[in-house]
């Protein structure tokens, strides 16, 4: 039976002296079980030393032949159980609206309090292959021939003088028509019925309402053909992104989910990227009532080498998360950079890293903006008084304000960060 050892992301798991949870050799299995399994390098997730092992921006378990390591969400072993719950949920709803592209509150009925993930990839592939069917459902034109007791298309020759001497009456018919059993429509369906006894409620409904629409399609014999009969090249854009969460579905790899690989539970979820992701797409959406046009992830280089074999050449990529351009006179250009670290608001500089501010100094100088703000998340049961804890001024020849951010994670679907976006906005672009 495996030894669990429970911690949680940024907590150190110590591995030598009486207080070792793990061995260094245990340590080095589940890093090597790390990279072959999500094929990503385990330095980006972990932090390896003599003593101790640090998971980081990531939450889930994975598993060596000895050991299996469950690593809850940043600040999750310290909440009641209500607050984790409604911590799990958010997460959730993160991953779903990063990959469906949809508006940050759903239903509750949609996603589980005990973590299991795989609901919100099941309601978001059949929220995006519901858009695609609604603007184009995938049809072959087939030709069939048979014989017929009226001439339906074409009569077919010689054969139809055949048929005349056998079945006088009956015609040798052939016709083309417009037909659903296509590899793509096979493979969709082979999706939904694999989901199909991990789902109930209003997402059961929702999955038999799609798959009725499917009563023309046959059950695919083999899933893996129809996807390598599968032509993306011809087909409408709208179903690529769901024949591509389909396949992570079917593989078991949806987005950092790793379902069956591992025993028991078995979700990765990079929280990092999707808590990067999501409030990227949330200030978007709040740029435009605010007097601002967001650019997501457009970056440049710092400048372009002097001397050396590559004079000229560009250096030193930065690519900034969010900034945020006025579209009229009276506010200031932002750039935001999103942290998935935990403040310390006691502390003399809340915690926040130095090279976090390095790092937003240079970005809001190399683009040129005034304001800048390092965004974080609130892992806790208290709630800061207000979303902008502290705001710094750089003394530098450009005047630079650095506001230091947060969204709290404890806050039932994300009821209020419509409203603190804005409000953060309107504060870091303020004259």
């Amino acid at each position: 039976m495996l030894r669990v050892v429970q911690t949680e992301e940024w907590q150190p798991v110590v591995l030598s002296g009486p207080a070792a949870l793990m061995s260094n050799s245990e340590a080095m299995e589940l890093l090597e079980k790390w990279r072959i399994s999500t094929g990503t390098d385990p330095q980006q997730y972990f932090e390896f030393g003599p003593q101790r092992l640090t998971p980081k921006n990531w939450s889930g378990v994975v598993s060596s032949k000895s050991v299996q390591l469950e690593v809850r969400p940043m600040g999750g072993l310290s909440l009641s159980s209500t607050d984790s719950k409604i911590l799990d949920q958010n997460l959730s709803i993160m991953l779903q609206a990063v990959i469906g592209g949809s508006r940050f509150v759903f239903p509750d009925a949609e996603l589980s309090g005990g973590g299991q993930r795989l609901h919100v990839f099941i309601a978001t592939f059949l929220e995006q292959l519901a858009v695609a069917r609604r603007r184009h459902v995938i049809r072959r034109y087939k030709t069939t021939t048979a014989v017929t007791p009226s001439v339906r298309g074409r009569m077919r020759f010689p054969g139809q003088l055949i048929e005349s001497i056998r079945r006088p009456g009956y015609f040798s018919s052939e016709w083309v028509s417009l037909d659903e059993n296509t590899p793509e429509n096979r493979f969709l369906k082979a999706v939904m019925l694999f989901v199909r006894p991990l789902t109930g409620g209003e997402l059961r409904a929702r999955l038999e309402a799609q798959l009725v629409s499917f009563d023309q399609v046959t059950a695919s014999a083999d899933p893996k053909h129809d996807w390598a009969q599968i032509r993306r090249d011809r087909l409408p854009t709208a179903y690529l992104p769901v024949l591509r969460l389909g396949k992570a579905i079917l593989d078991g790899e949806a987005a950092g989910l790793f379902s069956g690989h591992y025993e028991g539970s078995s979700e990765i979820v990079f929280t990092s990227g999707a808590f990067e992701a999501f409030l990227g797409a949330a200030l978007a959406r709040a740029a435009a009532e605010t007097g601002y046009h967001a650019k997501i992830k457009a970056g440049g280089y710092l400048g372009s080498w002097a001397t050396g074999p590559h004079v000229g050449a560009e250096a030193v990529e930065m690519i900034p998360d969010v900034q945020l351009i006025p579209m009229h006179n009276g506010l200031r250009s932002i750039v935001v950079d999103t942290k998935w670290k935990r403040l310390k608001p006691s502390s003399p500089n809340a915690g926040v890293n130095p090279g976090d501010v390095y790092q937003i100094v240079a970005y809001a100088t190399r683009f040129g903006h005034e304001r800048a703000v390092l965004l974080y998340p609130w892992v806790g049961a208290e709630s800061p008084q207000t979303s902008v804890s502290r705001a710094l001024t750089v003394n530098s020849a450009v005047p630079l304000v650095i506001y230091v951010a947060t969204i709290p994670m404890i806050d039932p679907g994300f009821s209020k960060l419509g409203s603190i976006i804005t409000a953060l906005i309107e504060t870091a672009g303020a004259q």
